[in-house]
């Protein structure tokens, strides 16, 4: 399908020559404006689905003529021109809501080859964004419309009250759930777990949040949310448990679906890192922090007050001497996204805070509320309660395995015998993303895996080309592929 452009520049010139280059594919069909006021007047009449505008125009400018865009047209993609050494633009850019932008040239294949790929990027992320939107908006009403479960228990997790919810979920009387075991409902895994959990409360850490299946009367999985608040007696001895809990499996489908698209929009690229060698200013995010001055620099205990406090979006960014790099983005005081990178690859979203509890001195770079919206698509935090557990967290790991260990995964791809660099590698466990990278010249990336059952997934161009699950319980391993013979 011919992607319909419009592009603006004041320079006449330079319109036919754009035409001529974009169009030579046959995958875009340009219409040109020579200013901003008349790309507004072609717009009332015509469909576009991708603006290319210059920054520097007579009358209306490129940020003026994007502010009108954004304001009418919504997220309708947006690339700006600018010329060489113009940062200040590229972020005053940014933050109006440019979905990229491109620096000028003296070669013009290479100009308008970048402008096309640009394009074809912006095109795909717009519809997908539009379908994050709609899987939002469902998971937002399903949280919404849950009503929470409230008990009261013993310490030795007996129920002593239990509210109506509660009661119809359990399909038992509230009278006869009376003396019963909380604990008995779960799997023995889950009963652990609630159990470190009621152990980890002191009277200096007196909440604790959990997320754990029950299976229901009918054989399948039900997940729950509990937030367990404690009381102590004078004492220090534990007395009771408000226990406030929430049926999430709806949530848990709608976060699933939600992930799946937003792992497509990572890799249509652009706005996040994903690779310890990728400095390259055309990722937003990078662009941004090398680029906007810091507020100041705080520790992880110290940073969440100081943004809630403040209200602000920003970016805060820590690296360690050995080059591990984490990010926490903020929207209007809250943390949304996060992102942890080190020598074997990436981590996005919950599966990141672990090791971003650990990173040391943060700087916080301050951005508007809907940069800080774009750039938390891909990498968003869904569970929250990561965010305030202790250091005895464990390493995140997804599902179980019979051994346990920790080792290191070395994959090759080639093509057509040759290494074959820059081409994404995700690692999958039970359909959860764990880590993304990409690979080396050398074809090669290597990963950190605890034991046990594994996929993997191979992307070229954006599309997926070759799914491997696997089973990993040796401390060094080594996979190879040939894309070129697939």
């Amino acid at each position: 399908m011919t992607i319909q452009v419009l592009f603006v520049d004041d320079e006449v010139a330079l319109l036919p020559v754009a035409k001529e280059f974009l169009e030579d594919s046959g995958s875009l069909s340009v219409s040109v404006a020579r200013s901003g006021e008349e790309a507004l007047e072609f717009l009332q009449n015509h469909t576009v689905s991708a603006i290319i505008a210059d920054y520097h125009m007579p009358g209306m400018s490129g940020i003026e003529l994007l502010q009108h865009v954004r304001e009418k047209y919504g997220q309708l993609p947006f690339i700006l021109f600018t010329g060489k050494g113009e940062e200040s633009v590229v972020i005053e850019a940014l933050n109006n809501g440019a979905d990229y932008y491109i620096k000028k040239g003296d070669d013009p294949n290479q100009t308008f080859s970048a402008i096309e790929e640009r394009i074809k990027k912006a095109v795909r992320r717009f519809e997908t964004q539009e379908e994050i939107a709609s899987s939002q908006k469902i998971y937002e009403t399903i949280q919404s419309v849950k009503k929470d479960f409230i008990l009261r228990l013993t310490p030795d997790m007996s129920i002593v009250s239990a509210n109506d919810e509660y009661a119809a979920t359990a399909g038992i009387p509230v009278d006869e759930l009376r003396g019963t075991d909380f604990s008995e409902q779960f799997r023995p895994a889950d009963q652990e777990r609630l159990g470190s959990c009621i152990a980890a409360l002191t009277p200096d850490h007196v909440t604790e949040a959990v997320e754990i299946q029950k299976i229901s009367s009918d054989g399948s999985p039900q997940w729950q949310r509990w937030t367990l608040q404690a009381t102590f007696e004078s004492d220090n001895e534990l007395s009771g448990i408000l226990a406030v809990g929430k049926d999430i499996t709806g949530i848990k489908d709608a976060e699933e679906n939600l992930r799946r698209q937003e792992e497509e929009y990572v890799e249509q690229g652009g706005d996040l890192p994903v690779t310890g060698q990728e400095d390259d200013e055309n990722v937003t995010l990078n662009f941004l922090i090398e680029n906007t001055p810091a507020t100041g620099s705080f520790s992880f205990s110290d940073l969440l007050p100081y943004a809630k406090k403040e209200g602000i979006s920003g970016i805060a960014a820590a690296r360690t001497l050995e080059g591990n790099r984490s990010y926490l983005i903020f929207q209007t005081g809250e943390p949304g996204g996060s992102i942890y990178i080190d020598q074997n690859g990436s981590l996005f979203g919950d599966n990141s805070l672990f090791f971003i509890q650990k990173s040391g001195s943060f700087t916080f770079h301050p951005i508007k509320d809907d940069v800080a919206k774009r750039l938390i698509t891909g990498c968003r935090i869904f569970d929250h309660t990561h965010l305030h557990r202790r250091s005895a967290t464990i390493i995140p790991d997804i599902g179980t395995s019979s051994r346990k260990g920790l080792g290191n995964l070395t994959i090759t791809i080639k093509q057509n015998g040759s290494p074959s660099p820059k081409t994404r590698v995700t690692i999958k466990k039970e359909g959860k993303i764990i880590s993304n990278d990409m690979t080396s010249p050398a074809g090669e990336v290597r990963f950190s895996l605890h034991f046990g059952e594994y996929e993997a997934v191979i992307h070229s161009s954006g599309q997926m080309i070759k799914t491997d699950p696997f089973t990993f319980d040796e401390t060094h391993t080594t996979k190879s592929f040939d894309i070129g013979v697939l």
